[in-house]
């Protein structure tokens, strides 16, 4: 059994928007930390809305990443406990974390989704912008979280996972 081509693009597809958004966020991050530091050192006239800003831009840069970092496979794995064992035991550890992983980013899911419920009450101090804004950031974790480590179990379990 082999994942559909179409789905394999799709996800792809959404990585590279995904890649796409954190350079974005990095860019505006980088932009607004150092207007922030231009306003406050330079002019001496700092702003107030741009720490604010910079964070929400750092946070949606981290947890995009995270969840593509997830695909690719680039988060830290120890492997010196398994050096020891025999292949299929290996790979049987592996399907195994691969399942706690997508039992993990589901409930990071679930209970995202319930914190975000409270949270788009609030507003923020600087912006008074709703606080759901930047907590979507980790209700998308958790969406593109549980897709691409359900991707890691199918790939798991048809061997197909290097």
């Amino acid at each position: 059994m082999v994942m559909p081509a179409n789905l394999i693009k799709t996800l792809n597809f959404i990585t590279e928007i995904l890649l796409n958004l954190v350079g974005l966020f990095l860019f505006l991050f980088t932009t607004t930390v150092f207007l922030q530091v231009l306003t406050r050192f330079v002019i001496q006239i700092p702003l107030a809305w741009t720490e604010e800003v910079s964070r929400y831009f750092f946070i949606w840069m981290v947890f995009l990443g995270s969840a593509v970092g997830i695909r690719k496979g680039l988060h830290y794995q120890i492997f010196f406990l398994l050096d020891g064992l025999g292949a299929k035991t290996k790979k049987n550890i592996l399907k195994g974390v691969d399942i706690i992983v997508l039992l993990f980013f589901f409930l990071v899911l679930v209970h995202s989704l319930d914190f975000w419920n409270l949270l788009k009450i609030n507003r923020s101090p600087a912006l008074a912008i709703s606080m759901a804004i930047p907590y979507t950031s980790v209700v998308c974790f958790g969406i593109f979280g549980f897709v691409f480590s359900l991707e890691n179990v199918f790939k798991s379990f048809l061997g197909r996972r290097g």
